[in-house]
């Protein structure tokens, strides 16, 4: 009976046996990814995109139940959504906010949809932030909304009722 042998990465086996060939046929197929550099891609993060600009991407939103609140306070709930490559929302996690509004925030958001982000002409899933503000008078809803020309207003100012002076104004940290 002829004696061979067989190298495997520098180990030497004796090729004489059934038994070693099958070895050597397992083993070169759990090793073949490592050998070729074939590894499972790690999934991607979503990419980080500011509010204004996924709010003029919004294509449809649902407005928050508004629990009853006092007059002349304003409440706000800040979320972190990410919006698959398909425009809907993925995941929410909420930042901050009253414990009463957050609920509602999070199923209003849940259900809307965004114009896909694209990346290098490809959609691409996202992370945003969402602040979801209760007015004291009005419809609640996003601080930023789309303008109707491919941006975003909003953000400037929370409106009160006239009975309790002038709305607060936002400015950015300097």
């Amino acid at each position: 009976m002829p004696s061979f042998y067989v190298r495997i990465s520098g180990m030497r086996l004796p090729g004489n046996s059934p038994r070693s060939f099958l070895f050597f046929c397992f083993w070169s197929a759990l090793t073949v990814g490592e050998s070729v550099g074939q590894e499972a891609p790690e999934p991607r993060k979503p990419l980080k995109v500011s509010m204004q600009i996924m709010a003029a991407r919004l294509l449809t939103t649902v407005t928050p139940q508004s629990p009853a609140m006092p007059k002349c306070f304003d409440r706000m709930v800040t979320l972190d959504v990410v919006v698959r490559e398909d425009g809907t929302v993925a995941s929410i996690k909420v930042i901050g906010g009253l414990e009463e509004f957050r609920e509602s925030a999070i199923e209003a958001v849940r259900q809307w949809t965004y114009k896909p982000y694209m990346e290098d002409e490809k959609p691409t899933a996202v992370e945003t932030t969402v602040l979801v503000f209760y007015p004291n008078v009005g419809p609640a809803g996003s601080l930023f909304v789309p303008d109707g020309k491919g941006g975003s207003k909003g953000g400037k100012f929370l409106p009160l009722p006239s009975e309790c002076g002038p709305p607060i104004q936002i400015k950015k940290a300097q």
